[in-house]
């Protein structure tokens, strides 16, 4: 077994701890007896330094370890996890689809969302401005009347209306 420092935890002498069903497994620097309690019911597990005992269901443990010993457990490692932010389901994705796959199309669905929103705020801005160019075009320009039309007969300006 490849020894990792960090998935042992280290326990107080005497201490009750909850073991969940699966392998235990516990070492102690001095033999010790290792005590085992299911349901109020506590049977003696084994004697020695190192345990590997497979539970039948969740137990709580004790060494009953002489003054100065060390005991470590190692707790089971975690094969489950609670979902959080989005959770995925098999009725989410098609039977071809992974997992990644789905991912993948989410994303590329979002970034056409995000890039029409753009392209829409985009249209709805340059509207904005043609609208501001037009008035100012037109608060700009003075108003261009007719000149009044002179006829030859009487020499006097007529306007036409």
């Amino acid at each position: 077994m490849k020894l990792d420092p960090f998935a042992w935890s280290e326990v107080n002498l005497n201490e009750k701890i909850q073991a969940g069903k699966g392998i235990l497994r516990v070492r102690c620097s001095a033999p010790a007896p290792l005590y085992v309690e299911a349901e109020g019911y506590e049977v003696l597990a084994e004697v020695g330094t190192s345990f590997e005992i497979d539970l039948s269901e969740a137990v709580t443990w004790r060494v009953d370890a002489p003054k100065g010993a060390r005991i470590f457990w190692m707790p089971p490692p975690v094969t489950s996890h609670r979902p959080y932010g989005e959770v995925y389901t098999n009725i989410d994705r098609m039977p071809h689809e992974s997992g990644q796959l789905a991912e993948v199309t989410r994303a590329m669905r979002m970034l056409e969302l995000e890039r029409r929103s753009v392209l829409k705020e985009i249209r709805s801005e340059a509207a904005a401005l043609r609208a501001a160019r037009d008035a100012a075009e037109k608060s700009v320009q003075p108003g261009i009347e007719a000149a009044p039309e002179q006829t030859e007969e009487t020499g006097d300006a007529h306007e036409t209306v």
